[in-house]
C-alpha cells in the first residue's frame, strides 16, 4: 500500500505487526475478536491503509458475515478503499507474516505500545508549543492533558478478567479482615453503632451526607475527618463551602473544650483558653495528617488535585464540601452536578479510596417545620445521578423547639446503603464543640435497622 512519509520515529512504528495482527484473522475468525476484546482499536494502528482494512473487518462482523480475503476485498471495493489500501493483492499477502494464530495477545501489547508511545510524543509536543506561546491559557491546557491521560490510562486497562485470575485475591482480603485489629472493615465514622450498621466507609466507595443548612453536616464531615487522622489515615479536604481558616476553627472546638462561638469572636475567647489554645490543642492539631484545599472549584481541578494527594502524599480518605458548589461542564445544576458526581466516582474506583460528598438538600418554604421533617432521598438536591452513584447516603436531623432552639434529639439517618439496612441512629450534636456523638443512653434505643 502507498504511504505517505512517517510523521512520527520508525521506532513508534510497527508495520510488520499490524500487517501480522490482521493477516492473523484469516487464519482464525476467533482472533479478531480476542484482538477487539482485549483493547484493540482502530487508533492503535498508524497507517491509513491498515486503519481502512479494520474498520471494513468491524463492518463484517457487525453484518456477522465471514472474515475472509474474499469478503474483505469485496467490502473494501464497496467502500471503495480497495485501491488506496494496495489492491487485492496486499490484502492476501497480510497472511505471509503471521506465523501461527494464537500471538493474539502479543500484536495487541505491542501496537498499544507504540500507539501510547506516539500519543505521549504528540502531547508533550502540544505542551511544549503552549507553554512557549504566552497567549496560550496554560491552566487550561494543564486541564485538557490531565483529561487525555486519563483516557490513555483508562484505555489501556484490561476490560474483563476470568475469576480464577482474582478469586484467590479476594478470598485473601477476606481472611486478612477477618483477622485484622480493627473493629471495623472500613474507615470508621466515629459514631460507634453507625460504624456497626454500615461497617465504615469501604474503599473505592461514595458517601454522601446530606443536611439542610445548620444541621452540621460539615461538621460532622469535620468530625470524620479528624477521627481518622487520629488514627494515622491521610485525608484531603476540598473545602469549597469554608476556607480553611473556618474549618482549622471547627478542628481546634472539636478538639478541645474551647466553645466554637469564641473562636469566631475571639472577643469573648478567655485567656487561659487562649494560652491552652497556643499551648496544647494547636500543636496537636498540627499534628493531624489532614490536607486542606480551599481554592479549587472545578471539577477538572479537583480531580487531578486528588490524583497528587494520593499519588503524593498517600491520601486515604476525601472529603467534598459540598458537590452543588462544584464547577463542571453543563447547562443546568442536574447536568453540573451529574458530571461531577460521575468523576468522583470514576475516581474512587480508580484508586480505591473513598470519598464523602456532602450536598444540599431542597428545603420547604415553611423553614420551620422544615428543621423538624426528618429528610428523605426526594429532597436531595438534583437527586438523580447522586442517589445511582452513592453507596451510602446519610443525612443529619437536627429538630427544634417552637422556638427554634435545638431539641437534643439529633439523628444520623441511613437513607440508602446498598448492601445493608436504612434506618435511624440517634446521636448528640454539641454546638459549642461541633462534635457529633452517641447520645448518653441512647445507644440501646436505637431504632430497628430495616433492609432495603
Amino acid at each position: 500500500a502507498v504511504e505517505p512519509v512517517p510523521a512520527v520515529p520508525e521506532a513508534l512504528l510497527s508495520p510488520h505487526v499490524e500487517a501480522s495482527a490482521l493477516g492473523s484473522v484469516f487464519l482464525s475468525e476467533a482472533a479478531y475478536y480476542e484482538m477487539v476484546a482485549i483493547g484493540l482499536t482502530e487508533e492503535y494502528f498508524w497507517y491509513d491503509s491498515h486503519k481502512r482494512i479494520f474498520r471494513a473487518m468491524q463492518r463484517l462482523c457487525e453484518r456477522r458475515e465471514k472474515l475472509s480475503i474474499v469478503a474483505l476485498c469485496d467490502e473494501l471495493e464497496r467502500a471503495k478503499s480497495l485501491e488506496a489500501v494496495g489492491g487485492a493483492a496486499y490484502i492476501s499477502r497480510l497472511i505471509d507474516g503471521v506465523v501461527e494464530s494464537d500471538q493474539t495477545k502479543q500484536y495487541v501489547r505491542i501496537l498499544r505500545d507504540k500507539y501510547l508511545r506516539r500519543r505521549m510524543t504528540d502531547m508533550a509536543t502540544t505542551v511544549t508549543q503552549c507553554a512557549a506561546d504566552p497567549s496560550d491559557p496554560i491552566l487550561s491546557t494543564i486541564s485538557h492533558l490531565h483529561d487525555d491521560l486519563l483516557k490513555i490510562q483508562g484505555g489501556t486497562e484490561k476490560a474483563s478478567y476470568a475469576i480464577a485470575e482474582f478469586g484467590a485475591d479476594v478470598l485473601a482480603k477476606i481472611e486478612s479482615q477477618m483477622y485484622s485489629e480493627r473493629e471495623i472493615v472500613g474507615l470508621p465514622f466515629g459514631i460507634a453503632k453507625l460504624d456497626e450498621e454500615t461497617t465504615g466507609i469501604r474503599e473505592t466507595e461514595i458517601v454522601v451526607i446530606g443536611g439542610y443548612p445548620g444541621s452540621g453536616k460539615s461538621s460532622f464531615a469535620c468530625h470524620i475527618a479528624r477521627i481518622n487522622a487520629m488514627r494515622r489515615t491521610k485525608v484531603g479536604v476540598f473545602s469549597i463551602e469554608m476556607t480553611k481558616d473556618q474549618l482549622l476553627h471547627r478542628l481546634w472546638a472539636q478538639s478541645s473544650d474551647i466553645a466554637y462561638s469564641w473562636l469566631r469572636n475571639p472577643k469573648n475567647l478567655p485567656a487561659a483558653d487562649l494560652a491552652r489554645l497556643k499551648n496544647t490543642v494547636a500543636p496537636e492539631v498540627d499534628k493531624l495528617p489532614i490536607l486542606i484545599d480551599d481554592t479549587a472549584k472545578n471539577i477538572k481541578e479537583i480531580i487531578p488535585r486528588a490524583y497528587l494527594w494520593v499519588k503524593r502524599d498517600d491520601v486515604g480518605l476525601i472529603v467534598l464540601d459540598f458537590l452543588q458548589r462544584v464547577h463542571a461542564p453543563g447547562k443546568s445544576e442536574y447536568d453540573i452536578v451529574s458530571y461531577s458526581i460521575d468523576a468522583l466516582t470514576e475516581f474512587a474506583k480508580l484508586t480505591g479510596v473513598p470519598i464523602i460528598v456532602l450536598s444540599q438538600l431542597t428545603r420547604a418554604e415553611d423553614k420551620k417545620k422544615a428543621a423538624n421533617t426528618v429528610p428523605t432521598m426526594q429532597q436531595l438536591r438534583s437527586s438523580g445521578r447522586i442517589e445511582q452513584n452513592a453507596h451510602l447516603i446519610l443525612f443529619t436531623h437536627r429538630p427544634e423547639d417552637d422556638e427554634g432552639n435545638p431539641t437534643g434529639e439529633d439523628l444520623i439517618v441511613i437513607a440508602k446503603q446498598r448492601a445493608g439496612k436504612k434506618g435511624r441512629i440517634k446521636c448528640a450534636f454539641d454546638g459549642q464543640s461541633q462534635r457529633w456523638e452517641e447520645r448518653p443512653g441512647a445507644v440501646a434505643e436505637t431504632e430497628r435497622m430495616v433492609w432495603l
